[in-house]
């Protein structure tokens, strides 16, 4: 049940605790970076909450890694729907860009 479109959430799901799992490995076997040099992803491994104490675990940093590898997509598909919308309500830019594509 669910067929192709399950599967394939299940791969992304895959793959993004994946490259955490790979990032984290990696995180490991590096020297600690200088001071303002920290990605993202070395922020969010050794983070803690000051006032609990709280640190992520590792299916967190999962789906911290999810949500980031699916905000990528959205801009995107933002940007190419209003480049759609405007080229098809201008005409001789429509054209234009016809033109220089053939």
């Amino acid at each position: 049940m669910g067929g192709k479109p399950a599967q394939d959430n299940i791969r992304l799901v895959d793959h993004a605790s994946s490259q955490a799992a790979a990032r984290l490995t990696n995180q490991a076997n590096v020297e600690k970076r200088a001071v303002g040099t920290q990605d993202l992803a070395s922020i969010l491994a050794e983070g803690k909450d000051r006032k609990t104490g709280w640190t992520p675990t590792r299916e967190d940093l999962n789906s911290e890694c999810l949500n980031m590898m699916l905000a990528g997509a959205d801009p995107y598909s933002g940007a190419l729907a209003a480049c759609f919308f405007y080229l098809l309500k201008n005409e001789r830019c429509l054209q234009k860009l016809v033109d220089e594509i053939r």
